[in-house]
């Protein structure tokens, strides 16, 4: 049976969170610890909250839309009426489509009874297995004309849901490309500051500020 590792920090030392939290915050006292330290724990701070930003506007994206896009089925199903029209045309040589609910449609020429009691005939989107001669149901305006049928509450919920992914995307692939740029600005400025350290360092740990040359194999 595999065993847990031991945790090998000092015993009362904070997680690396709680570490980065603190230094992020400038509550860390620690004396080791360099204005590079706290540049990254802000960065690592900066990361997180940018996570929580981007859900955040994704879900007010998607609300918003969906709220919206409700307001404007209910106006435009207002206006439209069912209707009952004829199939003139047999599904040949149409382009067949699906709804996004399993089904599929295509455009067919139907002939149906405007409110006025006049015979008019025109295209319209009508289930793949109709039969010509077969009654079909198709949307009227005010007017009498052929109208596309009220959107449906899970068409609705898709878009906003497209919407909210849209958003996180977008938000995140800019959070990235932003924290990615300064993390290879705090690389470069680590490797700057190690290069100037070691300059100072090393004439004194190879003996060479003391004039003694270095021995063989050190």
């Amino acid at each position: 049976m595999a065993r847990n590792s031991p945790d090998l920090r000092p015993k009362g030392s904070p997680r690396p969170s709680a570490a980065h939290l603190r230094r992020a915050l400038g509550t860390d006292h620690n004396p080791l610890c360099r204005p590079l330290d706290r540049a990254r724990s802000r960065l690592w701070l900066g990361a997180r909250l940018s996570i929580l930003l981007a859900a955040a506007l994704a879900c007010a994206a998607a609300f918003l839309t969906l709220r919206e896009a409700e307001a404007n089925a209910r106006a435009a199903a207002a206006h439209v009426h069912r209707s009952q029209a004829v199939l003139l045309t047999p599904p040949e040589g149409t382009d067949p489509s699906p709804t996004g609910d399993g089904h599929v449609t295509y455009e067919a020429q139907v002939a149906w009874t405007s409110p006025a009691g006049h015979t008019t005939t025109g295209q319209a989107t009508v289930p793949a297995n109709a039969q010509p001669g077969s009654t079909v149901t198709v949307w009227l305006s005010d007017s009498g004309t052929l109208a596309p049928a009220p959107r449906s509450a899970a068409g609705l919920q898709s878009d906003a849901i497209a919407v909210g992914i849209g958003t996180v995307t977008a938000v995140s692939l800019t959070v990235i490309a932003v924290l990615g740029v300064r993390r290879i600005a705090l690389d470069r400025r680590a490797a700057a500051d190690w290069d100037r350290e070691w300059a100072e360092v090393e004439p004194t740990w190879s003996g060479r500020a003391r004039g003694t040359p270095d021995e063989p194999g050190v």
